[in-house]
C-alpha cells in the first residue's frame, strides 16, 4: 500500500485522471478525452469525453457537450447528450436541450430547456460508443460525434413529434458548413 505524502505525488494522480482549465482560459474549438475534464474558464464549442464534464461556478459554456456525466455549476447554452447522470447545481444556468437516462435539478435559477430520455436500449448503445472514444484522431474527423448525436436525435420523443425541427447548436452548424465548403 501507497501514502500519498508529497505534492508531486498527489499532483501526478491528479494529472492522470483530470484534465482542468482555469478561470484564465478562453477556448474555442473541440475538445476530445478519454479524462474527466473541469472547466472554470470561458469555452466556446463541443467537447467530448468518455468521462465526467464539470462545468463550475465561474465557467461560462456555448456548445455542445457529449460526456459519460455531467456537472453544471455555471453557466451554458447548448445541448448535453449525457449517457449516465446530469445534475444541475444550485445558481447553474442552463439553456439548451439535455439528451441523458437520469437528471437532476437542485437551481432555481432562470433556466430554458428541454429534456429528453432515450430508452434504455438507446443509451446503451450510446455507452458502447462513448466507451470506445479513441483520440487517435480530431473530433472534426471523427465519426462518433454524428453517431453519438444522431443516436440521440432519432430516438427521443421530439424527433419523431417534430422531425423537420433540427437540433444543432450555432457553433456546430457554423463548423459543419465551413466544413462542407472545404469539401467542395
Amino acid at each position: 500500500m501507497s501514502i500519498l505524502n508529497t505534492k508531486t505525488e498527489k499532483f501526478q494522480i491528479t494529472e492522470q485522471n483530470l484534465i482542468y482549465i482555469p478561470s484564465e482560459s478562453y477556448i474555442e474549438g473541440y475538445l476530445k478525452s478519454n479524462k474527466a475534464i473541469t472547466l472554470d474558464c470561458s469555452y466556446i464549442g463541443t467537447i467530448f469525453t468518455s468521462k465526467k464534464l464539470v462545468i463550475n461556478k465561474t465557467a461560462k459554456v456555448q456548445g455542445d457537450a457529449i460526456c459519460e456525466n455531467f456537472i453544471l455549476e455555471g453557466v451554458m447554452d447548448g445541448n448535453i447528450f449525457c449517457s449516465g447522470h446530469v445534475k444541475f447545481c444550485d445558481d447553474s444556468i442552463f439553456n439548451g436541450k439535455v439528451y441523458t437516462s437520469t437528471f437532476t435539478n437542485t437551481s432555481q435559477n432562470n433556466s430554458d430547456f428541454v429534456i429528453q430520455v432515450p430508452e434504455t436500449s438507446t443509451i446503451d448503445n450510446i455507452r458502447v460508443l462513448i466507451e470506445e472514444l479513441s483520440t487517435d484522431i480530431g473530433l472534426t474527423s471523427d465519426e462518433i460525434l454524428d453517431d453519438v448525436r444522431n443516436l440521440f436525435y432519432k430516438n427521443v420523443f421530439s424527433a419523431k413529434k417534430n422531425p423537420r425541427d433540427i437540433i444543432v447548436n450555432p457553433f456546430t452548424e457554423q463548423i459543419l458548413a465551413d466544413e462542407k465548403k472545404q469539401k467542395d
